[in-house]
């Protein structure tokens, strides 16, 4: 386990990385066409804000340790979906298996967020923490990214920190804390298992949990 300075510190190199990017773009643009140069610095300053948002997803961690537990334990419960979405298809007769104890061995590609995941969840984290309080919540983020890019995940993952932000503040609060809406298409079937691997997760984490917290 890391301490909490360390997960600071390693989720600082993701804005100070990103801001660098921008400033190499915003030179590049200096030798564009006027018209092109126009459109590069507005998307540009959209990146800019982005990066003011993601900091300031960090700086919520650095303030609240509710935040960082709840940003903890989510990043665990997608690590143990992710492992127990990957295993063989239980039949009827097999041997139940149990979800795998932390850390669980992992495959090369496991246990790892790419950046534009990790980014969206840490731009989103004050305002899934503040809830209607916070003006972030008057945003609409798109995640523009093709199939199989790891869409969900991102998602998922900002829902994994919502529930136990939900439950850290109030144990007894097992209210809807989230609304998911799909397209009929037979993609909608991985999608809702991805989701109900989750919830297990987040279960199996819940249960294991101090009952004082």
């Amino acid at each position: 386990d890391k301490t909490k300075n360390e997960i600071i510190e390693i989720l600082r190199e993701l804005p100070v990385a990103y801001k660098s990017w921008i400033h190499e773009r915003y030179e590049e643009a200096e030798s564009l066409e006027n018209s092109q140069t126009e459109v590069a610095e507005q998307n540009l300053k959209l990146c800019s804000e982005a990066v003011s948002r993601i900091n300031d997803g960090i700086d919520l961690l650095v303030e609240d340790d509710l935040a960082l537990e709840a940003f903890c334990l989510s990043n665990k419960a997608m690590l143990l979906q992710q492992v127990h979405y990957n295993r063989k298809t239980r039949e009827i007769e097999d041997s139940w298996e149990e979800l795998p104890s932390f850390p669980p061995k992992l495959a090369i590609n496991q246990g790892k967020w790419r950046v534009f995941q990790l980014a969206f969840i840490l731009m989103n984290l004050r305002g899934a923490f503040r809830g209607y309080q916070d003006p972030s919540r008057e945003l609409v983020d798109l995640i523009w990214f093709p199939t199989g890019g790891g869409k969900t995940e991102a998602y998922l993952g900002l829902s994994a920190y919502v529930i136990f932000v939900r439950r850290l503040h109030n144990p007894d609060d097992a209210g809807c804390t989230v609304l998911m809406r799909y397209t009929l298409r037979l993609l909608t079937v991985q999608q809702f298992q991805r989701a109900a691997s989750l919830i297990c997760a987040c279960e199996n984490i819940r249960k294991s949990y101090p009952v004082n917290k």
